[in-house]
Parts: C-alpha cells; sequence; structure tokens
C-alpha cells in the first residue's frame, strides 16, 4: 500500500509539474511574441523616422534652390530699381522690394532652422511653408512685371 500511494503521489507530482511547465511554456511565448513585436515597431518607427528626414532633405533642396532664384531675381529688381529716373517710383519699388526681401529672409531662416518632430508636424510646416513660397514667387512676378511697366 505504501508503494501504491508513493506511486500515486509521485505520479501526480509529475502531472502537476508538467502542466505547470506547458503554462511556463505558453507564457514564454507570449513573452516571444510580445518582444517581437516590440522590436518590430521599434524597427517600424525607425524606418517612418528615416524616411521622414530624407523627405525633409529633399524638400530642403528643392526649397533651397527656389530660395537661391529668388534672391537673384530680388537683385535684378534692386538693379532695375537704381536705374528707375522718377524718385516717387524708385522709393515706392524700394519699399515694396524691401518686404519681398524680408519674406525671402524670414523663409530662408526658417527653412535652415526646421527641425523635424513627427510627421503631422512634418506636414503642417510643409504645407503653411509651400503656400508662403508661392506667395514669395507671385509678389516677385507681379513685381517685376509692375516695375518694367512703370518704367517705360
Amino acid at each position: 500500500m505504501k508503494n501504491l500511494l508513493a506511486k500515486i503521489t509521485t505520479a501526480t507530482l509529475l502531472a502537476a509539474f508538467i502542466v505547470s511547465g506547458c503554462d511556463g511554456t505558453q507564457d514564454q511565448n507570449r513573452v516571444d511574441r510580445a518582444q517581437t513585436t516590440s522590436i518590430e515597431a521599434d524597427r517600424d518607427l525607425e524606418i517612418a523616422k528615416t524616411e521622414m528626414e530624407a523627405e525633409h532633405r529633399i524638400y530642403k533642396v528643392e526649397n533651397e534652390s527656389r530660395l537661391a532664384r529668388y534672391e537673384r531675381s530680388i537683385e535684378q529688381n534692386k538693379q532695375e530699381i537704381r536705374n528707375e529716373s522718377n524718385p516717387e517710383v524708385r522709393a515706392r519699388h524700394q519699399a515694396r522690394l524691401g518686404e519681398i526681401e524680408r519674406m525671402h529672409r524670414d523663409l530662408k531662416r526658417e527653412m535652415n532652422s526646421y527641425q523635424a518632430s513627427g510627421r503631422e508636424s512634418w506636414e503642417d510646416f510643409r504645407e503653411n511653408f509651400s503656400d508662403r513660397m508661392d506667395a514669395l514667387g507671385d509678389s516677385l512676378s507681379n513685381f517685376s512685371t509692375t516695375s518694367r511697366t512703370t518704367r517705360r
């Protein structure tokens, strides 16, 4: 009887150990899956950040080129203003060109100092900046057209 009781107790303990070992394996699988998910999320976040930084660099290069064209246009307009014989017209054009130069300086400084801080922030910046760049281009285009017609 003692032998039978010892065998039953051993079998029960062995069964309990096996069952508890299975639960440990399932828990370990859950931990492994969670770690894998976390690693994948970190990797996806890093990829998104890298993509946004690359997008920002490309946008910056494109707009630096555009700002350089606008700067050349401003310098050409300054030369035309210097050649203006009517002092009133010259003063009016200088004041208007001064506003355009200020817009140009502000945009250039803003582009150089922008630090991406998230996708939504970047998209807001890009949209706002593009609108203002377009407005600067329109102002320069209108200024050039207006200054040439008043000189004649």
